[in-house]
């Protein structure tokens, strides 16, 4: 939950402070890899990517089943 706060409040202080108009699919893609940062430090089976999760969310099916 933190890593989706702090990427979005980072969005938002680039473009205030900056006046960086945000790139979803990169913050999106942020996202992604905080994600699977966070599920990684649960569980160390889970050897997918955040490319991987951003490009297909069929491998969370196939790594819960």
């Amino acid at each position: 939950m933190f890593s989706i706060v702090w990427t979005i409040w980072n969005a938002r202080n680039n473009l205030l402070f900056e006046e960086q108009k945000p790139i979803w699919e990169d913050i999106l893609w942020l996202l992604f890899y905080f994600a699977v940062g966070w599920i990684r430090n649960l569980n160390s089976s889970f050897w997918y990517t955040g490319a991987d999760l951003y490009r297909n969310d069929e491998c969370i099916s196939a790594w819960s089943a």
